[in-house]
């Protein structure tokens, strides 16, 4: 079950990822008047760099929530 779940987790955070990446870039191509490889790749470090922290916090929430039922933080059977 866990398994799944952090597999759904992964999932969410690359599209997220992604949609923020295309927006980056389209913002450069508007602001160069075109897209070269230097511009792309300013492009792809502001757009992650952006959302690399709220990424974190929304993982890390969802593994903080995952771990008692996956048993890692539950408590023991008496």
């Amino acid at each position: 079950m866990g398994f799944i779940a952090l597999c759904g987790t992964a999932v969410q955070t690359g599209v997220v990822m992604v949609i923020d990446l295309e927006e980056a870039v389209e913002r450069k191509r508007v602001a160069m008047g075109g897209l070269t490889v230097q511009g792309l790749r300013e492009a792809v470090m502001e757009g992650a760099l952006l959302r690399l922290r709220p990424k974190i916090m929304t993982v890390s929430t969802v593994v903080a929530g995952l771990c008692p039922s996956c048993g890692l933080c539950a408590p023991e059977p008496r």
